[in-house]
């Protein structure tokens, strides 16, 4: 199977298994999909069950370790119960370990996804914070350096968080435009001291991940103030593939559940 014909496949079983828009298929297929990080299973010359691992790095005090997202593993109805996502998922394992990658992590659809993925080593870990509200400010239409730079240190200074790059921020921003949401900015004399990533998916506001410079002041009367999550909910998962690409053990012994994660 060619290149085309394997990104064609996996379109066509995202399309089946999926309910996405076609913009968000096609912009995942455009700015995501890489036939070098596509494992999958095929039937009679036909693509029955896939995914694709993603490359990320993932920052905890202070150090940075190179993990793999699944992405998009599904198989097709008629070929479910046959091990095949075990069995891809299984070679995506073996492909980071070769690439030296310490973790793989995750976002499971549904509980159902869940059950299956902790049968596979994996065990709940991100939590993803739960705002109140969406706070004032002003709706950008487009992306521009100064925010991304801005959304880029703040996560920075987080103790723990997934990177991302500017195309990952982008590819966000799209997404959450498509669910009728976006990125609200607050300004305090000229400079960017928060940004707040939204959709509208369901016709519910939902706040995504929110990046606020803490010099500016948390207190409600701040120029700028932090508009803290009430609550946690359970969002990611994650499975350890090396103990020899964790450069501190101690780093492993101490992992607390509580990491930034934003969504993609």
């Amino acid at each position: 199977m060619n290149g085309n014909q394997l990104k064609n496949g996996c379109r066509a079983l995202w399309e089946q298994v999926f309910n996405d828009s076609p913009a968000f298929v096609d912009l995942y297929f455009e700015r995501r999909f890489s036939e070098e990080r596509t494992f999958y299973a095929e039937r009679g010359g036909r693509v029955v069950c896939a995914m694709q691992s993603l490359p990320y790095t993932f920052n905890y005090l202070g150090k940075t370790l190179p993990v793999g997202y699944v992405s998009g593993l599904a198989t097709l109805p008629a070929f479910r119960r046959q091990g095949l996502a075990s069995y891809v998922l299984r070679q995506s394992h073996e492909a980071l370990r070769r690439q030296g990658a310490a973790f793989s992590f995750l976002i499971p659809a549904d509980d159902h996804a869940a059950r299956f993925y902790r049968n596979h080593g994996y065990t709940p870990c991100f939590l993803k914070p739960v705002f109140p509200h969406l706070p004032p400010g002003e709706d950008v239409e487009r992306l521009t350096p100064d925010v991304v730079r801005f959304i880029q240190d703040q996560m920075g200074h987080r103790e723990n968080y997934i990177g991302h790059s500017r195309d990952d921020i982008a590819d966000i921003f799209t997404v959450a435009r498509m669910d009728g949401g976006g990125l609200r900015l607050q300004r305090k004399d000229g400079h960017i001291c928060s940004a707040t990533i939204f959709d509208r998916a369901g016709g519910n506001t939902r706040v995504l991940d929110q990046f606020t410079d803490s010099s500016y002041g948390t207190s409600p009367n701040a120029p700028c103030p932090a508009h803290n999550f009430q609550t946690t909910a359970p969002i990611g998962m994650v499975k350890l593939l090396d103990t020899a690409a964790i450069p501190d053990l101690d780093t492993l012994r101490a992992l607390r559940p509580v990491m930034s994660l934003m969504l993609d």
